[in-house]
């Protein structure tokens, strides 16, 4: 699991989702992201040394901070707030039921690509397109750093 806020606001949740779970090898954090020269922090899976990455997935509201590895990566409807903006949020439903389809694969690579289609960022000024991001919507620096999850697809 890779996540890019502060170890302390996440580690109870994560502690318990490993627990009950079973499903998360390693625990990161913003340290251990690559930060960009517009401040972002990106996801690389390479820190996962003698990892099969085709056994990997990242899951992010922002796509960019799994550039490094888009095919590992699956992106989701960011969730700010259940009382106000998210009320009939059920990303995390579709988010399992994902899950299910790919926990047999031999590659869940193959999988996401099929189902995000995200290779085609590749051909995208990757910097360019986070300068509009950041400057045209809004976006302040703590909220392009909400991340989640990375998946460890358990061995069968």
């Amino acid at each position: 699991m890779i996540d890019a806020k502060p170890e302390h606001e996440r580690a109870k949740a994560i502690r318990e989702l490993k627990e009950n779970q079973k499903l998360i090898d390693y625990r990161l954090y913003r340290e251990h992201c690559y930060k960009t020269q517009e401040n972002v922090f990106i996801k690389d899976l390479r820190i996962l040394k003698n990892k099969d990455l085709s056994q990997v997935i990242i899951v992010d509201n922002a796509v960019y901070s799994f550039g490094f590895q888009l095919s590992n990566g699956i992106p989701i409807i960011p969730f700010y707030d259940s009382h106000t903006t998210n009320i009939n949020d059920e990303e995390l439903v579709h988010l399992v039921y994902y899950f299910t389809c790919i926990v047999e694969s031999d590659d869940v690579r193959m999988q996401n690509r099929r189902a995000f289609q995200l290779e085609e960022l590749k051909m995208m000024d990757i910097a360019q397109q986070l300068r509009i991001i950041q400057n045209g919507s809004g976006v302040k620096e703590e909220d392009s750093t909400i991340t989640d999850i990375i998946y460890v697809v358990p061995n069968a």
